[in-house]
């Protein structure tokens, strides 16, 4: 039998959902495997100060006020100590980010213990950690992160605050669950007032800012009146919510029921006929599976951890963040299509009795969080991986969203990730600064294991060299080509890559010598990865062998949308019709011929207006373009932006387009399908991959400025193919998650490819 230690702030009777999980965990597992004791405050004097409730016998410490809750990591950690002089207990276990700082004084006492943290929070990490009473204690609570012996979180979003906050190991994801079978079955109550023919939206949830209560009643005058709303629980904001209602004047159409514990909770589901609730954090939301469980169709933004159940027309819909038009439009959707409505019911029904059954995840917690407590030799350390990367955000462009990508998620297998960016050198002299790049390189890879560089010349080469030289991995990525860009840009190469790469002879000195060292890199590496199958054609055709070379699709996280489309154009103090294109400034992308059509396209839509976002070397001569037809107040040049504020301009605008001669693959293109807006873009590359022509978007010739105005004023015009291209696009993003791309990069360095 094995003793573990819990701190929780609070337990029993004052339930919530990391209380429900503590509980519905420890009374599945025997007596005989673990026993449990529980620190947490005395909120009630009528509370006992130690009871045993299921499996677990409750410690409650007195002053349950705030400051009992300032002073309770101390106050707990005395205790813990000298309750394991009496228990001897094997393990720690802090529940939420903020028992991590009792777990940690408890081991500066003298209790050195291993201990599991689990991540529960469902409010953004800006308030957790940014809290002024928090800041001093951050460091404390890193050392709990790095030294912990196991994480748990109940979402891919969460995973990601242990990998930023230090924790080395793999991060176990392990969601909170539900008594399925009791929200199956139950009968609705006849407490609710509906009316004849109504349709009755829900909401369960604390009032609180986070929970977007508020997004569900400004949605109600949108709907019609037959659409009544039901909220379920209590907090700070009711008064103002009731007052809001009022105020719109739907107060007759929302019903504010107060306080349901969950074991009444089931009969209030049933009785509805949608659930809806735009968080605007979550870490993961058992409400939405009670809701699945109950056989309701479920309403979210793509917020936090909701991504990882709530898949858009499969298990529910997605609307917008902050946007009551988006939450109307869905609902409306549910109410005319009972197609979909049951399609959805029947997914998410089963996904709900198959994954997030309370027998299933204290199975799971067993064995993923429990065991590492009491395992006898320590984890294994994890492969150190360095990425060398061109760019990185806020730079706009492959390279920065990849590198991105891999430092956020990479840690969740289990990988330790360093980035060294050439940014930190760029504005040196061109030689020294590839000089500086290299001794940089080396002085970080030393406590390294692998060399993972993301283009083959610029950070490519003396990645290369670093690496022979510390003898670490070498594994390269390149998504184009080097030499041909290169060439494009500086040294009058006007032929296509295709035609490029083909040629053998020199196209000059310089592209000459690019071309030989891209080689030299590639050949070089352990394995070369590329984003597309077009590009593994390009890289074969350099002379690299084949069996080296290893198609992996790019990816992209799911864009948090972020608001109000009409909001968002407001803030633009834009009304017309809004085109965007975005990439480097460079000839190939193709933003001369987009230009030119711009007159063209304004015959008919005067008002419109296109945004090119990003920086390079042709701004002064696309400066030039504008000014010589005349479309300054039409044509605007943006600069590089972040990442959040290209997301919002894609949002706002009505198309997106790519009109490139080459592409490897576009991170811009994806997230712009991702997002809902229509796309017009050409064959190039590995656009093919992405776009069927009237499937997923419109496909043009390069630069055919004819065919570029006939497809953007096709799209502005044809309100049903916009609709029909959007939905198209969205199905064909999904295809590209970041767990699929994983599942094939983490094998190849293990080295089991």
């Amino acid at each position: 039998m094995k003793r573990i230690l819990i701190f929780s702030l609070a337990y029993h009777p004052l339930i919530g959902g990391a209380e429900i999980a503590v509980q519905e965990i420890t009374n599945r597992i025997l007596p005989s495997d673990i026993v449990f004791d529980l620190i947490t405050l005395r909120f009630n004097q009528k509370h006992s100060q130690i009871e045993k409730v299921g499996n677990v016998t409750v410690h409650r410490i007195r002053w349950g006020n705030y400051f009992g809750k300032i002073l309770f990591p101390i106050l707990a950690a005395w205790y813990a100590r000298a309750l394991n002089r009496q228990k001897r207990f094997d393990g720690m276990w802090a529940m939420m980010t903020y028992m991590v700082l009792p777990v940690v004084l408890t081991r500066f006492f003298g209790v050195r213990l291993p201990y599991l943290i689990t991540l529960q929070d469902g409010d953004s990490p800006r308030h957790v950690f940014g809290r002024l009473r928090i800041l001093p204690f951050l460091p404390l609570i890193r050392y709990g992160f790095r030294h912990a012996a196991a994480v748990q979180c109940i979402s891919t979003y969460l995973a990601g605050w242990a990998k930023r906050m230090g924790f080395p190991g793999t991060v176990a994801i392990v969601p909170n669950g539900a008594t399925i079978t009791r929200f199956a079955s139950a009968v609705a109550t006849k407490k609710v007032t509906k009316k004849a023919g109504a349709t009755l939206l829900i909401t369960v949830s604390r009032l609180v800012e986070k929970n977007g209560v508020d997004l569900v009643i400004h949605a109600l005058p949108k709907l019609p009146e037959t659409v009544q709303l039901l909220i379920v629980g209590g907090g700070p904001l009711e008064m103002k919510l009731k007052g809001m209602a009022a105020e719109l004047g739907v107060s007759n159409r929302v019903e504010f029921v107060g306080e349901v514990t969950n074991t009444f909770l089931p009969p209030y589901l049933k009785a509805a006929d949608i659930f809806v609730r735009p968080s605007r954090s979550e870490g993961m939301g058992i409400a939405f599976i009670e809701a699945f469980a109950a056989g309701l169709p479920v309403i979210a933004p793509a917020v936090g951890g909701i991504v990882d159940f709530l898949k858009h027309q499969e298990t529910g819909l997605l609307c917008r963040a902050e946007d009551p038009d988006s939450i109307a439009e869905q609902v409306k959707l549910l109410m005319r299509d009972s197609t979909l409505r049951a399609r959805i019911v029947a997914n998410a029904s089963k996904l709900a009795a198959t994954q997030y059954d309370w027998n299933r995840i204290a199975v799971e917690m067993h064995e993923k969080a429990f065991a590492p407590l009491f395992a006898k030799k320590k984890p294994a350390r994890p492969i150190r991986v360095l990425i060398a990367t061109p760019l990185f955000p806020p730079d706009i462009g492959g390279p920065a969203t990849y590198s991105k990508l891999l430092l956020d998620h990479l840690p969740t297998r289990g990988f330790s990730v360093t980035v060294v960016r050439f940014g930190a050198v760029r504005k040196l002299p061109k030689i020294l600064r590839h000089l500086a790049y290299f001794f940089l390189l080396l002085i970080r890879g030393i406590h390294t294991d692998i060399v993972y560089a993301q283009d083959p010349v610029s950070v490519g080469l003396p990645a290369l060299i670093a690496s022979k030289a510390l003898r670490k991995r070498f594994l390269l990525r390149t998504g184009g080509d080097y030499a041909w860009e290169q060439g494009v840009q500086r040294f009058g190469v006007t032929d296509s890559l295709d035609l490029f790469a083909q040629k053998k002879q020199e196209y000059g000195m310089f592209v000459g010598i690019l071309k030989r060292v891209q080689y030299f890199t590639a050949s070089r590496a352990e394995r070369v990865v590329v984003p597309s199958r077009y590009l593994k054609t390009i890289v074969t055709a350099w002379g690299v062998p084949e069996k080296k070379i290893i198609p992996i699709y790019s990816v992209f996280e799911p864009p948090h949308l972020s608001g109000n489309r009409a909001v968002l154009r407001g803030i633009l103090k834009f009304e017309g019709q809004l085109i965007i294109s975005v990439g480097r400034l460079v000839p190939w992308k193709g933003f001369h011929a987009l230009i030119k059509a711009m007159p063209l396209i304004l015959r008919s839509y005067p008002k419109a207006r296109l945004f090119i976002i990003g920086e390079g070397p042709q701004e002064k001569e696309l400066l030039e373009v504008i000014a010589k037809h005349h479309l300054e107040g039409s044509v605007i040049l943006s600069g590089g932006v972040l990442h959040e504020v290209l997301m919002r301009y894609l949002e706002a605008a009505d198309i997106f387009v790519l009109n490139t001669r080459y592409e490897g693959f576009s991170h811009q293109l994806l997230e712009a399908m991702a997002v809902g807006v229509p796309v017009v873009t050409t064959r190039s590359g590995g656009n093919a991959e992405l776009v069927a022509h009237e499937k997923e978007g419109l496909i043009v010739r390069p630069d055919d400025t004819v065919a570029l105005t006939l497809a953007i004023e096709r799209l502005l015009h044809d309100e049903s193919l916009r609709e029909r291209l959007i939905a198209g696009a969205r199905e064909k993003s999904r295809q590209f998650g970041i767990e699929k791309m994983l599942d094939e990069l983490v094998p190849i360095m293990n080295k089991e490819v």
